[in-house]
């Protein structure tokens, strides 16, 4: 049920930074990884929540700040 809500939340950034609202969607992706992280095992979804969280980090942040999360998809 936590990578549900993980995947959730990731898809919730998408939509938000697609409006525009880069401080929500930042908050959004990043509880979706934080999630990720405290329940360590395997996830389908945890490659696009990465991702994600890698567009993100580029929209609201200089040139090259999502390339850690784009590691970790």
């Amino acid at each position: 049920m936590r990578r549900r809500a993980a995947s959730a939340r990731s898809l919730l950034a998408a939509a938000l930074l697609a409006e525009g609202k880069r401080d929500e969607a930042d908050r959004a992706s990043r509880e979706a990884t934080e999630e990720l992280e405290k329940h360590p095992g395997r996830s389908a979804d945890a490659h696009a929540i990465w991702f994600e969280r890698s567009l993100i980090l580029e929209a609201v942040s200089c040139e090259g700040a999502g390339e850690e999360a784009l590691r970790r998809a």
